[in-house]
C-alpha cells in the first residue's frame, strides 16, 4: 500500500503555522512520532 501524495510544510513559528493553516483550509498537522 502506498500512501497518496502530499505537500509537506514545515512552520518555523506559531506565527508561521497558523499562517500556513489559514491559507490551506484542508491542511492537517503532523507531529513527531508518525510515519508518512
Amino acid at each position: 500500500m502506498y500512501p497518496d501524495e502530499f505537500e509537506y510544510h514545515s512552520a518555523d513559528s506559531v506565527e508561521s503555522a497558523v499562517s500556513l493553516l489559514a491559507e490551506n483550509p484542508d491542511a492537517e498537522l503532523i507531529a513527531g512520532g508518525h510515519s508518512l
